[in-house]
């Protein structure tokens, strides 16, 4: 622009032409470039919870007489995981590099947490005291998730703990924030290959929530005391930069979330919208971040009030964007909700089909590079055509100069 600017010459409005078209192909408006096209693959019926560096998939798939866990692989296809002993159903959440499985089973003793592997098929974790979950597993075999401390599995949610199992130290209780009217409940969302944990607390009587951080030297501590502002907020995510995402929300007026990631101390806002391309619209009352990777990638999904539909995927230079915007439309899909983002940018979720099926799918970046869509390629070209015809233009005034002199 600077080059056009300078020109010495009469003709103006090619100048501005170009510099439209430009501005049009380059993208004052980052939701004009698509930031990643997604492939997509069919996991199968079901839905799918979480995923690995592998691409290996894990989740819960309908037997007919009950949800299964399964683990899927592109080589392998879907595997049942079974049930533990006396169960009815089980429904795996997480999947470690190794190949681990971690979730929860209904059996004759109430819920209880699993960990499953190839060689020692599903095992029991136990329990504080009355049904326990597992939610997430490293790298080293950590187990985070939540168990109530009741005797029986009635027992009310507020007596949960958040817990933090290992192979040598079995199910400990991470317990809960103390002083003030902090610490009636904790839930162990997620763990890196630090061992750092990551979840949500609440007060005793005032209904708020808050993010918290577990680390074995430092114990549990507030990530966000949202409460004294009259917001709430859950950390669901940490990778093992120990970056963490989450959301802020509000259920006591009209509900809005925002999506969040705690890094370093700062707390960097996401937005509440997904932004509708070509439009001023947004569908949505909030958004709440599911899962980061080591690169900074979060997803999420956006709300209909409290219903969860609409994922999105956010970097730190495309923002927020639409998933369904990112994928093939002509395969006929809607995703609905997507739950884990892995090393390699892989993504998970559940959706339907053409058909109108309910399936787990696994979404696979093309390619990094933004690729202009397909209502700014005319404007691309058209600043190609006035950019070579202005730079003609200057061959020409650079000749008569030249002879003047």
């Amino acid at each position: 622009m600077v080059l056009i600017n300078t020109l010495k010459t009469t003709v103006t409005k090619l100048p501005i032409l170009c510099g439209m078209a430009a501005l049009m192909t380059l993208g004052i408006n980052p939701s004009a470039m698509a930031a990643i096209l997604y492939d997509l693959t069919d996991v199968g019926q079901g839905s799918a919870y979480g995923l690995n560096d592998v691409g290996q998939v894990v989740g819960a798939f309908s037997t007919g007489k009950g949800n299964h866990a399964f683990v899927w692989s592109k080589s392998s296809g879907m595997t049942d995981l079974g049930i533990l002993p006396g169960g009815s159903y089980s429904i795996a959440n997480d999947i470690n590099d190794v190949g681990q499985v971690v979730g929860r089973s209904g059996s004759t003793k109430g819920e209880r947490a699993f960990l499953w592997s190839k060689s020692s098929g599903m095992t029991n974790l136990g329990t504080l005291g009355g049904r326990s979950v597992a939610t997430a597993i490293n790298n080293a075999g950590q187990v985070v998730g939540s168990s109530n401390l009741g005797l029986t599995d009635d027992s009310p949610p507020p007596t949960s703990r958040a817990f933090l199992w290992s192979q040598s130290t079995g199910m400990t209780n991470l317990g809960t924030l103390s002083g003030e009217d902090l610490g009636n409940y904790s839930f162990g969302a997620d763990i890196n290959d630090a061992g750092q944990v990551v979840g949500t607390t609440t007060a005793n009587n005032s209904g708020f929530e808050n993010a918290f951080v577990w680390t074995s030297s430092g114990g549990m501590t507030l990530i966000s005391r949202s409460k004294d502002d009259g917001a709430s907020s859950a950390a669901i995510a940490i990778n093992n930069v120990g970056d963490v995402a989450g959301s802020i929300y509000d259920y006591t007026g009209p509900y809005i979330s925002s999506a969040v990631v705690w890094s370093d101390g700062d707390e960097i806002d996401l937005g509440s919208t997904i932004p509708v391309p070509g439009t001023d619209e947004n569908f949505y009352t909030g958004i709440a971040a599911y899962d980061i990777n080591d690169a900074g990638q979060v997803i999420g999904n956006g709300f209909f009030y409290r219903y969860t539909d609409g994922p999105f995927v956010w970097t730190s230079d495309t923002g927020v964007r639409d998933l369904n915007t990112l994928i093939d439309p002509s395969l006929g899909w809607r995703l609905s909700v997507v739950r884990a983002i892995n090393n390699k940018g892989q993504i998970v979720g559940t959706g339907t089909d053409k058909d109108g099926n309910a399936r787990a799918f696994l979404l696979t970046p093309k390619s990094a590079e933004p690729v202009p869509e397909p209502l700014t390629i005319g404007a691309t070209l058209l600043a190609g055509a006035g950019l070579t015809s202005l730079r003609y233009r200057q061959r020409q005034l650079h000749r008569s100069t030249n002879v003047a002199k």
